[in-house]
């Protein structure tokens, strides 16, 4: 097997790029209900995933559910796509007050 020094040079760029799971943050969710052509990060779902922060949550047929923090839920339908950058509750102002997601 002859390498050329193009392709020792291209797998050493792929051997130092991170993983797609290194970028991934916290859990900060879960597909409640998958119907369809729907994938996680690129990854076919059939029933129920873990989300993360960073994670791409996609329809391409079907529809699904996401559900982030407590009770947060987002209906997805075909043709659709969601990123999910951060999801976090910042506390109230003052007693009382509804709290702030971010």
């Amino acid at each position: 097997m002859k390498f050329t020094f193009k392709s020792v040079v291209l797998g050493l760029v792929f051997l130092s790029m991170p993983s797609a799971h290194a970028v991934l943050g916290k859990v900060v969710g879960q597909l409640g209900m998958v119907e369809g052509d729907v994938t996680v990060d690129n990854n076919p779902v059939k029933k129920t995933a873990q989300v993360r922060e960073g994670s791409v949550v996609e329809v391409k047929r079907g529809k699904a559910t996401l559900i982030l923090g407590k009770g947060n839920v987002f209906y997805l339908s075909a043709d659709s796509k969601m990123v999910v950058n951060a999801f976090g509750v910042s506390p109230a102002a003052a007693p009382g007050a509804p709290a702030q997601e971010t």
